[in-house]
C-alpha cells in the first residue's frame, strides 16, 4: 500500500473524529499495512480494539517479524495504512506492550494524535449516526421501490436501514439509484438525489444499504454539508458533557 501524498491529504486532529474513523476500520474488517523503521519489511494486521484517547490493540503481524525478541518492538513507531470506504488513511502509533491471547500475539499501541486521509472525494467527512427516524424512499432503474430510514450520513453518502422491504443482496456494487427522497429535519422541501450502491449487508434484523451520493449539484452539496455539520456539533456537545 502506497503512503498518502501530503498534497492530497487532510489532517484530522479531533480525537472523536479519529475514534470514529478507527472504529470504521474495525467495522469494515479492513486489513491494515504496518511499517516501522526498525525492520525493512512491511506487515499485514488488523485493528481489534480502540480505547478513545488511550490506546489501540492490533492483531498479530503477518509475516512474523524476524527479531531476536518481540520486546525489540516495544517503543518503536508503527506507521499504519488502511482504506475505509475507498479512502486511504494513515497514522503513526507507538508500541506500548505486546502479549499473547489464545496463542495469538497482539500489540498495544498509543492512540494517534493525528491522522491523514486522502481527499479522493472532494467532500469526505466522518459519518454521523442519526438519532431520530428520518424516512427515506428510493427506486431502482428496474422499477422496484423501497421505504426505509436514514441510518447514517456523511457528505459523501448515506446508509439506509430497511426493516421490511429488503433488497436482493446480489445487486452489484456500482448500480445507480436514480431516485431517492429524504426528509431531512430543518430542510423545508424533501431532499431528492441520486445514489450509487456501495454495499448491502445484514445488521441484526435490519438490512443496511451503503451508498455514495451521485452527481450532486452545488446546491445539494451545501444542503448535505450544512446538515452533517449540524449533527457533528450536536454529537460533540454530547461528548463533552
Amino acid at each position: 500500500m502506497e503512503k498518502i501524498e501530503q498534497e492530497n491529504a487532510h489532517v484530522v486532529r479531533l480525537g472523536s473524529h479519529i475514534t470514529e474513523l478507527l472504529k470504521r476500520v474495525i467495522h469494515t474488517r479492513s486489513i491494515i499495512t504496518v511499517e516501522t523503521d526498525f525492520v525493512e519489511e512491511s506487515f499485514n494486521s488488523a485493528l481489534l480494539k480502540v480505547v478513545p484517547d488511550q490506546y489501540l490493540i492490533l492483531d498479530e503481524l503477518k509475516p512474523s517479524p524476524r527479531l531476536h525478541s518481540v520486546r525489540d518492538l516495544i517503543g518503536q513507531v508503527f506507521n499504519i495504512q488502511a482504506y475505509v470506504d475507498g479512502v486511504a488513511l494513515e497514522f503513526d502509533t507507538r508500541v506500548i506492550a505486546s502479549g499473547v491471547q489464545d496463542d495469538v500475539r497482539y500489540y498495544k499501541t498509543s492512540f494517534p494524535r493525528e491522522m491523514l486521509y486522502e481527499q479522493k472525494r472532494g467532500s469526505f467527512r466522518v459519518s454521523t449516526t442519526i438519532d431520530q427516524k428520518i424516512p427515506v424512499k428510493f427506486q431502482l432503474k428496474t422499477g422496484e421501490s423501497y421505504k426505509g430510514e436514514l441510518f447514517d450520513i456523511s457528505s459523501g453518502g448515506i446508509s439506509i436501514a430497511l426493516r421490511q422491504d429488503v433488497m436482493d443482496s446480489r445487486i452489484p456494487r456500482g448500480v445507480i439509484i436514480p431516485q431517492c427522497t429524504i426528509q431531512l429535519p430543518g430542510v423545508r422541501e424533501p431532499f431528492e438525489c441520486q445514489l450509487e450502491l456501495r454495499n448491502i449487508r445484514q445488521s441484526g434484523r435490519m438490512q443496511l444499504i451503503g451508498t455514495s451520493f451521485y452527481k450532486l449539484s452545488p446546491r445539494q452539496e451545501r444542503i448535505v454539508e450544512k446538515y452533517v455539520a449540524t449533527l457533528d456539533r450536536k454529537r460533540l456537545r454530547q461528548l463533552m458533557r
